[in-house]
């Protein structure tokens, strides 16, 4: 992700980030990425709830 935002920053020792649309396009598959894998996680936390919650009655 790195590679992909670096040419949008602008100036010196205190650089500026300027959106150009390369980066922007990486970051929205990124995010996407990262919610898919939040309702993953969540479906996953939910089931083993389940198991437990099965395994002390």
């Amino acid at each position: 992700m790195i590679p992909a935002v670096l040419p949008c920053l602008r100036g010196g020792e205190d650089p500026v980030f300027d959106w150009c649309t390369g980066p922007r396009t990486a970051l929205e598959g990124e995010l996407a990425d990262v919610e898919r894998r939040i309702a993953a996680l969540r479906r996953s936390r939910t089931a083993l709830a389940g198991h437990l919650a099965d395994a002390g009655t």
